[in-house]
């Protein structure tokens, strides 16, 4: 069933449904588009189009899904920063914790646990 974007199943697993619909639901497709090398939007655009179109869908249902495995938490944390590469215009080797901390944001499983 599916309510408010918030997916539920009668199974054991119930949450993994909701996670993997987050991922899907989060790729930055459009952040990649807007973020074009030669006529794209600034660091601190990109950045606000994060906040907006990315974090909010995955802080939407923290409560309720914070409290899933760490196994499927993990799934969501490729898609966000994979968003914060596109956004900083960093390589895919750079590591995560110099992305947050220049991006000026918590990582993904305090942000979850701190809603």
């Amino acid at each position: 069933m599916k309510f408010n974007s918030l997916i539920y199943t009668s199974t054991i697993n119930y949450l993994l449904p909701h996670v993997k619909y987050l991922k899907t639901k989060c790729r930055p497709i459009s952040l990649k588009i807007i973020a074009h090398q030669t006529c794209g939007a600034d660091q601190s655009t990109l950045l606000t189009l994060y906040r907006t179109l990315i974090c909010s869908k995955l802080d939407y249902g923290a409560i309720v899904y914070g409290s899933a495995r760490k196994s499927y938490l993990n799934i969501l944390e490729p898609v966000a920063n994979q968003a914060l590469r596109i956004c900083l215009g960093a390589y895919r080797t750079s590591p995560v914790c110099s992305l947050q901390v220049l991006a000026h944001e918590p990582p993904l499983e305090l942000r979850i646990y701190s809603l």
